[in-house]
């Protein structure tokens, strides 16, 4: 499992509910997606914060090769104006696969029996608390951070997800357990380049927010 799948677990609740946004939701695995591409030298972010694409060569994932095809098609712009388009593409393919291998289960429904919804559930919430209480580990510093864990926890504090994921974690207040997310994103274990990874999708989540807020107000 690549690590934008299991962003995908982290970020859908038992009961359907996710805990970030749909565009956080989408900027964040176009962001472990980048991030991943950027540890295997496939793509970079240049002097300039600008997309480069190192090596064209299919991965061998199915997900990350639909991935690099896309970031090469954006080569020369910024992530951060890329990473939302990519995501929007690639999230529901995602969700598909893991009902596929049984991890998720797709629910639909109507709101006051008129608008369609559709909901993602858990189908095995043991295993992904497995996985959140490992990141816990290494946001407390009980465990060093490798690139995945240690690009999982920067991708939670990206999408603002951490102090719900993480609530009460070491005794923690909300502000301490960001600013421990945001030391393990900044740690030795990650490259410049998926750390400027890191940045972009921050950047790209405020941005989006920013535009959420400005569109609300004008409406």
């Amino acid at each position: 499992m690549v690590v934008a799948e299991e962003l995908v677990l982290l970020l859908t609740e038992p009961a359907g509910k996710p805990p970030v946004g749909s565009n956080s939701l989408r900027i964040g695995v176009a962001g472990a997606l980048l991030l991943e591409l950027a540890a295997l030298r496939r793509v970079t972010v240049d002097d300039r914060s600008r997309l480069a694409v190192l090596d064209t060569r299919p991965v061998g994932h199915p997900l990350l090769d639909r991935a690099l095809v896309a970031f090469a098609a954006k080569a020369g712009k910024r992530p951060r104006s890329v990473l939302p388009g990519v995501g929007k593409d690639l999230v529901d393919d995602i969700r598909r696969a893991l009902q596929h291998e049984g991890h998720l289960q797709e629910q639909r429904d109507t709101v006051l029996g008129i608008f369609p919804r559709t909901s993602w559930w858990l189908t095995d919430p043991a295993a992904v608390e497995q996985v959140r209480r490992e990141l816990e580990a290494t946001l407390l510093g009980h465990r060093a951070p490798t690139s995945r864990t240690g690009g999982l926890v920067a991708l939670v504090e990206a999408v603002d997800a951490t102090p719900t994921l993480f609530s009460g974690a070491g005794g923690l207040s909300r502000r301490e357990l960001k600013a421990r997310a945001r030391a393990v994103g900044e740690g030795d274990w990650a490259s410049e380049a998926v750390r400027k990874a890191i940045a972009d999708a921050q950047a790209a989540v405020v941005a989006g927010i920013a535009a959420s807020a400005v569109a609300a107000s004008s409406s």
